[in-house]
């Protein structure tokens, strides 16, 4: 079943203690609205959220139908009767560097603090924001949500415990806020759950920091993974099933299956194409200095405001004919601009081309020794 149909289905009220799969699935998507229109309601318990508040807290969310379905039924089902919202955080800020888009919010069930971290929402400083992972060393939005753990941390007593959840680019702010925080707050942390979330430019992996949190976190990924295995990933995870085909799809988490206990159901391994397009992005990335990478972002996005496209939901909606918009827009550019977007494109093709038709076992022994290499 997937995550609408087991909250449909499922009676039992929510117990920290035995928080399932489906549950954390839940409250990584509720990190996606804004609770803006909450402020002066805090705490507020889930069960009381009225559709208008529903409606317009998921206005910038990607998947905003089904996110909408899935909190109707988690307030059908009462699973969530005791969970409280008690904290949340938005920041939309532009800048000439990296824009900031961070989105996270805290929920408590009895002693325990559920902090969740937004993965990439639609507007473009979002979408900007994931991507300069591949060019820097840390994003704003990590550095956010290291101050929002401190301060969520601060209003917490010597018996809390802390739980830490993202999606995407969230499941990389919560490891991120977990290695680096501070000892006293790493001990009181409970569990931390990346679900698809990218990796880092540089190894946090092999860190001090990260050593005193590994056993407390679990990564996910589907068979299909791009987004989930990019850059310098967590090597210790466990495969997600899911009802998609395509790993762009499986990044869903309405495209993965629970067992009638909440539990994910599990693949054994990953498929070729994930690794074939894993080692590709990595090579593709890796003939770029930082600088080239950011200027063909920029350019990337010069092309989509060029275009009209409002934002991430607009694009994916009308794909074709923004991608024909795009093409007349790349048309009449400066010859420099259209040599070096070209120059990109090729070398990711290029790079594609080069793992596409190797064997999944050769791929594996490839991806082995460069994960060896980092480590």
């Amino acid at each position: 079943m997937d995550l609408i149909s087991y909250f449909h289905s499922i009676k039992k009220e929510l117990n920290e203690k035995k928080l399932n799969e489906a549950d954390i699935s839940a409250f990584a998507e509720l990190a996606y609205l804004d609770y803006s229109l909450l402020s002066n309601k805090l705490p507020y318990k889930i069960n009381d959220l009225t559709q208008e508040e529903i409606d317009l807290a998921s206005q910038n969310v990607l998947e905003k139908t089904q996110c909408r379905q899935l909190i109707k039924e988690i307030i059908n089902s009462n699973r969530f009767a005791n969970v409280e919202l008690i904290d949340f955080y938005n920041l939309q800020e532009p800048s000439k560097n990296i824009p900031v888009s961070f989105n996270a919010c805290t929920f408590k069930i009895s002693n325990t603090y559920v902090v969740c971290y937004g993965g990439t929402d639609i507007t473009y400083g979002g979408w900007y924001e994931s991507l300069a992972l591949s060019f820097s060393d840390n994003i704003p939005a990590q550095k956010e949500a290291l101050i929002y753990l401190s301060n969520i941390a601060s209003k917490t007593d010597k018996n809390s415990k802390i739980i830490i959840i993202g999606h995407s680019k969230g499941g990389n702010l919560a490891e991120w806020s977990a290695t680096f925080a501070p000892r006293f707050i790493q001990a009181k942390i409970s569990r931390v759950i990346n679900l698809e979330g990218p990796g880092n430019r540089t190894n946090i992996f092999a860190t001090e920091n990260y050593h005193h949190i590994k056993k407390k976190v679990k990564k996910y990924i589907t068979s299909s993974s791009i987004i989930g295995v990019m850059l310098f990933d967590n090597p210790n995870y466990k495969i997600i099933s899911s009802r998609a085909i395509t790993g762009v799809l499986q990044h869903s988490i309405f495209t993965w299956k629970f067992k009638e206990n909440g539990m994910f159901i599990f693949e054994k391994e990953r498929s070729k194409s994930s690794i074939a397009l894993s080692l590709s992005i990595s090579n593709w990335l890796s003939s770029f200095s930082d600088d080239e990478l950011k200027n063909s972002l920029n350019i990337f996005f010069l092309f989509l405001e060029e275009a009209g496209i409002k934002d991430q939901s607009d694009f994916l909606e009308n794909f074709i004919s923004y991608t024909k918009k795009i093409y007349k827009v790349y048309s009449k550019s400066p010859s420099e601009i259209k040599r070096n977007f070209a120059k990109s494109i090729t070398k990711l093709i290029v790079s594609f081309l080069k793992y596409r038709f190797m064997s999944k076992k050769k791929l594996i022994k490839i991806e082995a020794k460069q994960i060896k290499k980092r480590n």
